[in-house]
């Protein structure tokens, strides 16, 4: 029968349950000897488990979700060769915990217990504590020194947030292992310096890496975590380094606890938000360890380095997607108003570096690549500047020559409008949302920062549904049903970088049976048919082509830059002018479904319903967003006083997934 997995969760706890018992051939050292620490009673690794016959049960849950699962516990052979658990101390941890000496790990483990199993000491040859099990792995190898045995029973006891951990001690382990990492590296730099086009020549390489070990020598412990609380599985990792090192003054937080955006918070499928932190380290930091790659990948990272330091860190970020691509908005936060940054160092940056990439892709595919970026003409939104990017990158080719898809060109085309207001830099998608950014930009107030270094949150369904969209091989898939939010936190203090992320455990059973289905459906002999038939490439003129950087006679020939100008008209309410901008990419258009609907928005504002919902019924016909479309004909239906219609056309945009449509019926 086929195996199907069981996620991260249970691969884990097999795992180290497995590590427990010694079992399918998991060797650690051939022969145990006496383990001794000559820095004292630390041990170099230590596992724990709390919480043990939850852990099991979890397993067990996460099988029964698999509908081809095989009927029967897949614990059960784990419970059996334990010789059960109600023996085991459920108020205290299991440990598995070693030392690395001369190159080779030696490990022991330690089950608590509540009453005595003396079957379990016979078929293990444990030692028997005055409330534990202490045996070898493998088994058998039972020579302990007091210190490592005082050390383990006091881990047993300690208290865990986690129901599985791992603790490193990662300097000792590097110092043990320094010589032999280093020789390795050291031979990267004897090698001939040619190397495959694209990549980096061996001595690069020799240097990066020398460069993370200098970093990875600072770390004093690792530590990762995995738990279940309240419905949720949370994963958590540490990093601690060593006092007086370069890297614990990069792991502290910014001086500045001041905060602007603290009342900003946009609802996208994707939000990040970030307090102030030291930004020119983090820089040093990386350029140091990753500098040569970003070079090689064509970025000028010492640019983006200067730039940064005009930063203090603070920013926030809002990202959704759909078919037409990804939407955005964003507000950082410069140390002082800086002129012309946009102009001559981000956009500048960002042109420079995508022309870069686009020739590196150029010379080793061998096909003509676009520009990455591409400058689009300036505005004025209330007064202030307005400037713009364009981008699109590069998608893999298809397999069996298939074209790319309208819709995965769509999905890869970014457009960014950016202006500043004081020490706030704007980020958003078209002029319509940046007006939207200027006027919140204008009420924010300084104050206090308060959580943590960074928190992003992610709506999984309403994400993966969005790209989906553009991948054939799901083309058969249900949508995700509505889900929590995963939440992932990132800090930065006292010399110690922490990451937490979390997700509801019944949305990740979801995901997991999601992506099981589409696997295999990704087998089915038929999907290349299919996808073949549903990727017909649209249309695009000669002046789309050229790519020119900011030639507007060109540029005014998109309809994407008449429909974001009637759209910006319609925000101030000048729908007759927004009209007349949306008739003029319908003409450069006319299959273009969006612009249809946003001039049959304004037709219905000024009251003219039979053209509004004539127009809005043309963008049904081309557009692909019919939930949206029906939402906003239910809206001209309400303003014309059509009551019954309105309904109807709300019944329909909610089954068709609109949120707003739902809303409305529910109220």
């Amino acid at each position: 029968m086929k195996e199907k997995s069981l996620g991260l969760m249970s691969f884990i706890t097999l795992f180290a349950l497995v590590v427990v018992l010694g079992a399918y051939g998991l060797s650690f050292a051939d022969n145990m000897k006496e383990m001794k620490d000559k820095r004292g009673s630390d041990l170099d690794i230590v596992i724990k488990i709390s919480q043990l016959d939850k852990a099991l049960a979890i397993i067990d849950d996460f099988a029964a979700a698999e509908p081809e699962q095989p009927l029967g516990s897949p614990t059960l052979l784990l419970r059996g060769m334990l010789q059960g658990t109600d023996w085991i101390d459920p108020t205290r941890l299991i440990v598995i915990a070693g030392n690395l000496v001369d190159g080779q790990l030696e490990a022991a483990a330690l089950i608590p217990f509540r009453h005595p199993n003396e079957g379990f000491q016979s078929t293990y040859q444990a030692i028997k504590g005055p409330d534990y099990y202490l045996f070898g792995l493998p088994p058998g190898q039972n020579d302990f020194p007091g210190a490592a045995r005082a050390a383990m029973v006091s881990a047993a006891r300690a208290t865990t947030t986690a129901m599985f951990s791992v603790e490193l001690a990662a300097g000792r382990l590097l110092n043990a292992a320094d010589e032999q990492i280093k020789k390795g590296i050291n031979k990267l730099g004897e090698l001939p310096r040619e190397t495959l086009e694209g990549g980096l020549p061996p001595q690069d390489i020799e240097e990066m890496l020398s460069n993370l070990l200098k970093m990875a020598d600072q770390l004093y412990k690792l530590q990762f975590g995995l738990d279940f609380t309240n419905e949720r599985l949370v994963f958590s990792f540490e990093a601690k380094a060593a006092d007086g090192t370069e890297l614990a003054d990069t792991f502290v937080r910014s001086v500045d606890k001041t905060s602007f955006l603290h009342a900003y918070r946009p609802e996208r499928q994707i939000n990040l938000r970030m307090n102030a932190y030291d930004v020119s380290k983090v820089m040093d930091l990386m350029g140091a360890s990753f500098g040569k790659i970003y070079e090689t990948m064509g970025i000028d990272f010492p640019e983006m380095a200067a730039m940064s330091r005009h930063f203090t860190g603070e920013a926030v970020y809002g990202i959704s997607f759909d078919k037409e691509g990804m939407k955005m908005e964003a507000i950082s936060v410069l140390k002082e108003p800086v002129p012309d940054i946009l102009e001559k160092d981000l956009i500048s940056c960002m042109v420079s570096s995508g022309r870069n990439v686009a020739g590196i892709i150029e010379r080793e595919t061998g096909q003509k690549t676009e520009p990455i970026y591409v400058r689009t003409p300036d505005s004025k939104v209330d007064g202030f500047r307005v400037m713009g990017i364009k981008s699109r990158f590069p998608v893999a080719s298809m397999p069996n020559g298939m074209p790319e898809s309208a819709n995965m060109r769509a999905f890869m085309m970014t457009k960014m409008r950016m202006t500043s207001v004081g020490r706030l830099l704007l980020m958003a998608s078209n002029d319509r949302e940046i007006a939207k950014l200027i006027n919140i930009a204008k009420k924010l107030k300084q104050g206090p920062a308060k959580g943590p270094m960074m928190t992003m949150d992610i709506d999984p369904a309403q994400y993966i549904n969005s790209v989906v969209q553009v991948m054939p091989e799901f083309s058969g898939s249900r949508p995700l049903p509505q889900m929590d939010r995963a939440i992932t936190i990132f800090d930065l203090n006292h010399g110690k970088a922490t990451v937490t992320w979390s997700m509801a455990i019944r949305d990740l059973k979801a995901l997991t049976s999601f992506f099981n289905q589409a696997a295999e459906a990704c087998k089915s002999p038929s999907i290349v048919e299919t996808a073949t038939e549903t990727m017909a490439p649209k249309p695009r003129c000669a002046e789309e082509e050229k790519q020119v950087y900011v030639e507007k006679d060109i540029l005014e020939k998109d309809a994407d830059y008449w429909i974001e100008k009637g759209a910006l008209c319609a925000t101030y309410g000048n729908d007759r002018g927004a009209i007349r901008y949306f008739k003029k990419a319908i003409e450069l258009d006319p299959d273009d479904g969006d612009a249809y609907f946003f001039q049959g928005i304004s037709y219905g504002e000024i009251g003219e319903y039979k053209e509004a919902v004539s127009s809005i019924d043309r963008a049904f016909e081309f557009g692909s967003r019919k939930g949206l479309y029906l939402y906003g004909k239910g809206r001209v239906y309400l303003l014309s006083g059509e009551k019954e219609k309105a309904g109807e056309a709300f019944r329909q945009a909610a089954a068709r997934g609109n949120r707003d449509a739902s809303d409305y019926l529910c109220n």
